[in-house]
């Protein structure tokens, strides 16, 4: 896979067709992302509640919320996200598919709220993967599809880190979500380096890096 054709699939699978539209997902604390592609393409998906024609053209994140908000009253806290998909076929072992809620739920306990932040593993997700050693779980991975877009979470127990356990389960998750035929998104802070040390210790390459930012309103 390509950077054009990981590009055009997720564009394809979020219903994107214009450089500006409208993203039901977004809150007004959270009302404008922009991706840039690695293809070239830039998106910049606002909430429903801001008119497309209020959205400059052409504009940085902070750019174009000033132009939307009064930014002495509103507080910005920015944030940068990469998309990372796999242009190859994954090569990684077969691991069991989480089927021990106990388990899954006693290491989702060990983790802290900035871990939860990207999402948690759940038995429910489309694809799992999952470590376990003595009936202890050390590391999980799902994903929930989105038409051919597979969107990955991964966890691993904070005592068995730096043990190659996170490139094991998230190897197994590729494989599995590739033989299905879908497309694996693996997203991360650009600032968490171990994870995007990760996802190119495995090979996955960056289709895209996004700019949001979260808005505290004054009160009343």
């Amino acid at each position: 896979m390509t950077d054009e054709e990981f590009g055009r699939e997720y564009r394809a699978a979020m219903g994107w067709r214009t450089p500006v539209i409208h993203d039901a997902e977004l809150p007004m604390e959270y009302p404008v992302c922009r991706y840039r592609f690695s293809d070239g393409t830039d998106v910049t998906a606002v909430c429903p509640d801001i008119p497309l024609e209020d959205v400059p053209p052409g504009c940085g994140l902070m750019e174009t919320l000033a132009e939307l908000f009064d930014l002495e009253q509103v507080r910005a806290t920015p944030e940068r996200v990469l998309g990372f998909y796999a242009p190859k076929s994954a090569f990684g072992e077969d691991l069991p598919a989480i089927g021990d809620a106990a388990a899954l739920n006693a290491l989702l306990g060990a983790l802290d709220d900035r871990d939860r932040a990207w999402g948690e593993v759940a038995v429910s997700d489309d694809f799992t993967a999952c470590i376990l050693r003595e009936g202890r779980m050390l590391a999980a991975a799902g994903a929930l599809r989105l038409g051919k877009l597979a969107d990955i979470s991964l966890c691993v127990h904070p005592l068995w880190r730096g043990q190659g356990l996170g490139s094991r389960v998230l190897c197994a998750l590729l494989r599995k979500i590739q033989r299905a035929g879908c497309i694996p998104l693996y997203r991360v802070e650009e600032g968490n380096a171990p994870s995007v040390r990760l996802a190119r210790r495995v090979g996955l390459a960056q289709g895209y890096a996004m700019e949001g930012a979260l808005l505290t309103f004054p009160e009343g």
